[in-house]
């Protein structure tokens, strides 16, 4: 918990402020789980705060909510295209994905149960960023990636909304998205580690190396191919 809270304070999520007359603030929660390994042995205990967003109403507190997600399909086919040139597949993660969204419209939480800040008790937070739980968390993410692979000179494919591939001078690099989820393959090493460490400079990353783990998918990697 200290930790998701940390992690909320350094993305500049929300600032206290009164509640202005007229609006209403969304409760928050605690969520716990159990993240396993693909053995099923524990890897962590993880916290997350969410936002009850089946209070939020349409054109008050949210507008549009659609975000596309990667079909099992695409990635397949970046796999087998990467297996027959013999390239290397990256996995990348995004630690609290949606708290990197920002949020356009004018939202309000409860301060969360164990983080009240004293003598503010009566103070609301006024939503910077997107909150886990928000209607539009899935597509303020969506925008804020896009953004910035589009400015990073990536061309985002017309049929397939989560699929970007860079070509520039010898860099060739793909790209393929589902929520905080990245994969990430190409001919050169060295161009895919230039571009983990800028992304690892933008967001808060881990690098979970070479793919071996994807959507309930286990790869396994053979000699010779």
């Amino acid at each position: 918990m200290q930790s998701e809270y940390d992690a909320i304070m350094k993305t500049g999520t929300w600032h206290l402020c009164d509640l202005p007359l007229g609006k209403k603030a969304i409760g928050t929660k605690w969520v716990y789980k159990v993240k396993c390994k693909p053995d099923g042995t524990v890897d962590r205990y993880k916290a997350r705060l969410v936002a009850k967003g089946y209070a939020q109403e349409k054109g008050i507190d949210f507008d549009e909510t659609f975000a596309p997600t990667c079909p099992v399909t695409t990635v397949r086919s970046i796999c087998a295209i990467a297996a027959h040139r013999g390239w290397n597949v990256h996995q990348l993660d995004i630690k609290t994905t949606f708290l990197n969204g920002d949020l356009h419209e004018e939202v309000y939480v409860s301060q969360p149960r164990g983080f009240v800040q004293k003598g503010h008790e009566h103070k609301v937070c006024r939503l910077r960023k997107a909150l886990y739980g928000l209607k539009q968390a899935p597509r303020s993410w969506y925008e804020k990636i896009h953004a910035y692979l589009i400015a990073f000179g990536f061309e985002n494919s017309p049929t397939e909304s989560t699929l970007y591939v860079k070509r520039a001078d010898d860099v060739f690099l793909i790209m393929v998205v589902y929520v905080d989820d990245m994969l990430l393959t190409g001919p050169n090493e060295k161009h895919i580690a230039d571009f983990k460490a800028d992304l690892h400079a933008s967001f808060e990353m881990s690098d979970l190396g070479h793919l071996h783990h994807y959507l309930g998918i286990q790869f396994m990697q053979v000699d010779g191919g």
